[in-house]
C-alpha cells in the first residue's frame, strides 16, 4: 500500500513540475494534435466502409479491425511523445542556458516510430513473462530482473540515441552492474498510470459508441447518417483515449527518466572511485522523505 502512496505522491510532484516548467507541457500539445490527425486519417477508411458496405457482417469486421488499428496507432504515438518527454525532462535537469545544442545533437522523437511500435507491442508481453517466470520458475531472480527494468528502454533510447536492440543490451548491463538503486516496480507509477489510461480508454469506447448510436440508430439510419455518427463517436472516444494516454505517458516518462538519471549518476560516481554514494534525483529524494 505504501508503494501506491509513493506513486500518487510522485505523480502529484510530476504535474506540479509541469505546472512550473511549461516546456514539459509541449509533448501534450504534440500528442493532442498528432492524435487528432490519426483520428482523421482513420476516419477516411471508416467512412468508406460505412458508405460502401454498411453494417453487414463484412462491414462490421472491417469496422472492428479499423477500431483496433486506431487504438494501436494512438498508443504508438503516445509512446513516441513519451520519448520527447524523457528528452525534455533530461534537458531541464541539465539546467542549460541554451537548448540549441541539446536539440541539435538528438534525433527527433518521430524518428523512433518503428522502435516505439515494437516497444508498445512488446511491453505487455515482457511484463507477463516476468510475472509468470517469477512465480513458476526456479531461474535466479537476477536473470529476470532486466524484464522488470524493461521500461528504462525509452529514456535510454532517446538520451543515448540507441536502437531498440542496443537499448535492451544497455538495460541488461545496468541490471548486471547493479546500478539500479530501486526496482522500477517499487513505486507503482506504472500500475496507476496504466489503470487510469485503460479506464479512460474503456470509458471513451463506451461513450463513443453510445454517442454514435444516439446520432445514427443502426436500424433506421442511411449511409450518410451512419458516417456522421461514426465520426462524432470516433472523435469523442478519441478524446477520452488521448486524455488517458497523456496522463500515462507523462507520469511513466518522468518516473523512468528519473530512474535513469540516478543510474547515470551511479555510473559517474563509480568511475570516480571516491567511495561516495550516488545521490538520487531531487524528486525521488523528496519522495522518500530524505
Amino acid at each position: 500500500m505504501q508503494n501506491i502512496k509513493y506513486a500518487f505522491r510522485l505523480i502529484g510532484r510530476c504535474f506540479q513540475l509541469a505546472k512550473e516548467k511549461e516546456t514539459l507541457q509541449r509533448p501534450w500539445m504534440y500528442q493532442s494534435l498528432g492524435g487528432l490527425g490519426i483520428l482523421l486519417i482513420w476516419f477516411i477508411p471508416l467512412a468508406l466502409v460505412l458508405g460502401l458496405i454498411g453494417l453487414r457482417p463484412v462491414g462490421m469486421v472491417l469496422i472492428g479491425l479499423i477500431a483496433i488499428l486506431v487504438l494501436i496507432s494512438l498508443l504508438v504515438w503516445g509512446e513516441m511523445t513519451a520519448l520527447n518527454m524523457c528528452k525534455i525532462f533530461d534537458f531541464l535537469r541539465q539546467d542549460a542556458n541554451s537548448g540549441d545544442g541539446f536539440w541539435e545533437n538528438h534525433r527527433s522523437f518521430t524518428a523512433y516510430w518503428l522502435e516505439s511500435l515494437i516497444f508498445t507491442l512488446a511491453s505487455p508481453g515482457a511484463q507477463i513473462i516476468y510475472r509468470v517466470r517469477q512465480a513458476f520458475s526456479n531461474i535466479d531472480a537476477q536473470a529476470l530482473a532486466w524484464l522488470d527494468a524493461f521500461p528504462l528502454i525509452q529514456p535510454i533510447m532517446i538520451i543515448d540515441d540507441l536502437g531498440l536492440r542496443e537499448s535492451v543490451n544497455r538495460v541488461k548491463e545496468i541490471v548486471r552492474e547493479n546500478l539500479l538503486k530501486i526496482r522500477p516496480g517499487f513505486v507503482r507509477v506504472r500500475l496507476v498510470a496504466n489503470l487510469v489510461q485503460w479506464l479512460l480508454i474503456g470509458l471513451g469506447i463506451l461513450v463513443g459508441v453510445l454517442v454514435g448510436i444516439s446520432l445514427a440508430p443502426p436500424t433506421t439510419s442511411g449511409s450518410w447518417r451512419l458516417v456522421l455518427g461514426a465520426g462524432v463517436g470516433l472523435l469523442v472516444g478519441g478524446i477520452f483515449t488521448l486524455l488517458g494516454m497523456s496522463f500515462s505517458t507523462f507520469t511513466r516518462a518522468c518516473y523512468h527518466m528519473t530512474l535513469y538519471q540516478w543510474v547515470r549518476q551511479a555510473e559517474k560516481t563509480r568511475q570516480e572511485k571516491t567511495g561516495a554514494q550516488a545521490a538520487p534525483p531531487k524528486i525521488l529524494e523528496n519522495l522518500f522523505g530524505r
